[in-house]
């Protein structure tokens, strides 16, 4: 016999089962909205690069550059002789009469006037280099001394043979020289150096304009302008890399040329500029 609270149980769990699945239905979560479309990129500007590009890819004026190499194969141990053999430049020696220079040497980029040139080392502006505010054409006084910059230590030489003035001023009118120095320089470097200028007085035109005029008469061969150079160099770096102390010292004696040691140059010739007839004589 069929137990009658077991049956009405089962009618119960029958009737709680078929009531949860009437009731159970599909699950609907709410969508979120589609992500608008990014505007589209119509121009990039680079503010900042650190890809090595060529000065003369980026200026707009002619940048010529002389490395150290440069300089080492050429032998001069002068700043203003490095200088010299640039066509664009030329270095000026200001004298204060005709027979002597006040000690300084400026540089011109194309014949502007040193005045006009601006002097830079390690991109900072070079003090004036005139001794005891001595002028010479051009004001020289005002001029950076080339004299105080080591040729042995330079890096490298950038000139800007275009006009900078809406950059660094109205004295860079005709351009900029700016020397590289090697600031990270270790070790010890002594440099000597010995040369002179050989001459040979065979002019037999000029020879006879000195001895109708009873003029010496130079030797047939001379030696002159002789430099004697010394430099010495001690650098080295310190707290890991982040300093460098450098000491240099140099010595340079340099002998005079004179006129009367050459045969063109042992008078001034005076005559035979305007009348053929007349032959120039020593005056």
């Amino acid at each position: 016999m069929t137990n009658p609270s077991r049956n009405v149980r089962n009618a119960v769990r029958l009737a709680l089962a078929a009531c949860a699945s009437s009731a159970s239905g599909p699950l609907v979560y709410a969508q979120a909205a589609p992500a608008a479309a990014p505007a589209p990129v119509e121009e990039v500007v680079v503010t900042g690069s650190r890809l090595l590009q060529a000065p003369n890819d980026i200026s707009i004026s002619p940048i010529t550059t002389v490395t150290a190499v440069d300089i080492q194969q050429t032998g001069l141990v002068r700043t203003e002789d490095v200088l010299q053999n640039l066509p664009s430049i030329s270095t000026e020696s200001p004298s204060g009469n005709s027979i002597s220079t006040i000690g300084i040497n400026t540089v011109s980029v194309r014949d502007l006037g040193s005045q006009r040139t601006l002097v830079l080392i390690n991109n900072r502006r070079m003090n004036p280099g005139g001794a005891g505010g001595v002028t010479g054409p051009g004001g020289f006084a005002n001029s950076a001394d080339l004299n105080q910059i080591p040729a042995q230590l330079i890096e490298r030489v950038d000139v800007l043979t275009g006009g900078a003035s809406a950059v660094y001023g109205a004295d860079a009118v005709a351009g900029v020289v700016n020397f590289v120095l090697n600031t990270h320089y270790e070790g010890v470097k002594i440099d000597t150096d010995y040369s002179f200028n050989n001459h040979k007085n065979d002019n037999a035109q000029y020879l006879g304009f000195l001895r109708d005029s009873g003029n010496p008469i130079p030797p047939s061969t001379v030696n002159t302008g002789q430099n004697r150079s010394l430099s010495l160099i001690m650098g080295a770096n310190f707290a890991d890399g982040r300093g460098n102390g450098t000491a240099y010292a140099t010595y340079l004696n340099s002998s005079p040329a004179v006129g009367y040691q050459f045969d063109h140059a042992g008078c001034t010739l005076n005559g035979g500029s305007s009348d053929v007839t007349v032959p120039p004589i020593c005056g």
